[in-house]
């Protein structure tokens, strides 16, 4: 519907009236329809091979339009040339029932799978509009391609009716009228490939793989990068399986150890507690030592105190003995020095000399006894 409604934004919205008129081919509303996008007001009419949902007219030859020469404005047709057999031939219909400045809007399938609607014959490109151009020439007419472009891909899987790419033309009946149609899609679009406009010999947008290719060129990119971080994640697995295997066995070695270890400390424990209760045994032997010095310290120093004041007691008497001694010594060498005076002065006297010799004599006889 994208490419459907840009067309009536640039070639219809500025002529609609309730007396243009638009005929679409291929009407019936099978996956939406280009009468849902189209302006208003205008006078649209379905034409399709049998009676449905957007079917106006239903064609009992659908190489013959019902309409007489020159009477219709615009053309619009979509997802249905690749199922005409002789499409050239709808082609010669619509420009014949087309006023001179009258329009073609085509729409079809440049890749995709098989659908038959009742059957599935064609595909196309760019160049297909200036081939229908030239069949058109050899006809007798001079149409003209405006533009034509190969759409982007369109949104979701196959089985959601996404991933198609389609051809998308625009065609002026006669080509003196080109005047009257200034504006092109491609002026606007952003995405499409191997755009053509009339005028120009340039291809807007270039892509010789065209979409089923560069999907395939795409995938197989995708695949290799795929394979290349596979072969990456086989290298980390297997580098993470190394290192998986480094850790059991550091794990393994871990236990080892700290089993090892454990044991280890319950010897360790084991001499702690041994140590703990010599320590306890040497406490109470230390402590039993103790109170035994107490006692015998005690006994020793009341036994001292005692023979202390003994002998401070006897040192007493001692010195008062000794002061009675020295008082009867002093009062000895008294008598003592009054007995030396006394002799001396005996000797001096007459009668100490003639008695000496009988004081010698008696002295010998006393050793003799």
């Amino acid at each position: 519907m994208l490419h459907g409604r840009l067309f009536f934004e640039a070639y219809i919205s500025s002529q609609v009236s309730v007396d243009f008129k638009i005929v679409e081919i291929g009407s019936q509303n099978v996956n939406g329809s280009l009468r849902e996008v189209c302006p208003s007001p205008v006078n649209y009419i379905g034409l399709d091979f049998a009676q449905g949902e957007g079917v106006d007219v239903v064609l009992n030859d659908p190489y013959k339009l019902p309409f007489d020469s020159e009477t219709v404005d615009a053309i619009v047709c979509s997802s249905c040339f690749e199922h005409s057999e002789f499409f050239w031939l709808v082609f010669l219909e619509a420009l014949r029932i087309l006023k001179p400045n009258g329009l073609f809007y085509l729409n079809a399938p440049s890749n995709g799978f098989f659908h038959r609607w009742p059957v599935d014959c064609w595909r196309f490109y760019p160049d297909s509009a200036n081939a229908l151009v030239h069949w058109a020439e050899r006809n007798g007419m001079q149409p003209v391609a405006l533009e034509s472009f190969i759409g982007d891909r369109s949104a979701g899987t196959v089985a959601q009716g996404g991933m198609w790419n389609d051809f998308v033309a625009v065609f002026l009946k006669d080509r003196t009228k080109l005047h009257l149609h200034p504006r092109r899609i491609l002026h606007s679009l952003q995405n499409y490939s191997n755009g053509l406009i009339h005028g120009s010999d340039q291809t807007l947008r270039f892509n010789e793989r065209e979409a089923d290719f560069s999907l395939i060129q795409s995938q197989l990119e995708q695949l290799n990068s795929y394979a290349q971080a596979l072969e990456a994640a086989k290298l980390e697995t297997a580098a993470a399986e190394k290192r998986k295997a480094e850790l059991e066995l550091a794990l393994r070695e871990l236990v080892d150890s700290d089993a090892k270890r454990e044991a280890q400390l319950d010897r360790i424990f084991a001499m702690v507690r041994a140590t703990n209760e010599s320590i306890a045994t040497l406490a109470k032997a230390t402590n039993e030592s103790i109170a035994t010095l107490a006692k015998a310290t005690n006994e020793s120093t009341a036994t001292l105190a005692k023979a202390t004041n003994e002998s401070t007691a006897t040192l007493a008497k001692v010195n008062h003995e000794k002061q009675v001694m020295e008082r009867l010594l002093a009062e000895t060498k008294a008598s003592l020095k009054s007995a030396n005076r006394e002799i001396q002065d005996m000797q001096t006297s007459r009668s100490w000399r003639l008695t000496s010799p009988y004081r010698w004599l008696g002295s010998k006889l006393r050793r003799l006894r």
